[in-house]
């Protein structure tokens, strides 16, 4: 291919070249970095922007050419996905099979409609704390925390 007016070919990137600017032009190496460490911050940070961010910051350390913005918006999406699955079943395998069958009842619908998260909700409208609070149900009032009153 001629570029208009300098009548050279266009150069072809390899794999491994060094550009003028430093960077190694190696896509599989950036992808890998890029995932390793999305998967790193998706433990600690859920918003796209910031694991983009925190893939960005090890790439241009490495330094490797920068792989577009769609490829790391859909790593970081996949990712993200995957991890949030593994914390999910770790949590859902901690709960144990009565803290499951707690969890299902309170999300459960009655007859009424409600389940008993939304009945509870839907109560006096009091924060649940305070209601424990002030009912002595709850570890803070025998330290004399009395909600609203207080």
């Amino acid at each position: 291919m001629t570029i208009e007016g300098g009548g050279q070919d266009k150069p072809e990137r390899s794999n491994g070249q060094v550009s003028a600017w430093g960077v190694t032009y190696a896509p599989k190496l950036a992808q890998s970095i890029a995932a390793d460490t999305t998967r790193t911050a998706a433990r600690a940070k859920n918003y796209p922007p910031d694991l983009i961010n925190a893939a960005l910051e090890r790439l241009v350390e490495a330094p490797v050419e920068l792989p577009g913005f769609t490829t790391l918006d859909e790593l970081a999406a996949t990712i993200r996905a995957e991890v949030n699955r593994e914390i999910f079943a770790g949590i859902c395998e901690r709960l144990g099979e009565e803290g499951r069958a707690r969890l299902a009842a309170l999300v459960a619908v009655g007859e009424d409609g409600l389940s008993m998260f939304k009945a509870h909700v839907a109560g006096d409208r009091l924060p649940a704390i305070t209601r424990e609070v002030e009912n002595g149900t709850r570890p803070g009032a025998c330290l004399g925390h009395v909600g609203r009153h207080g």
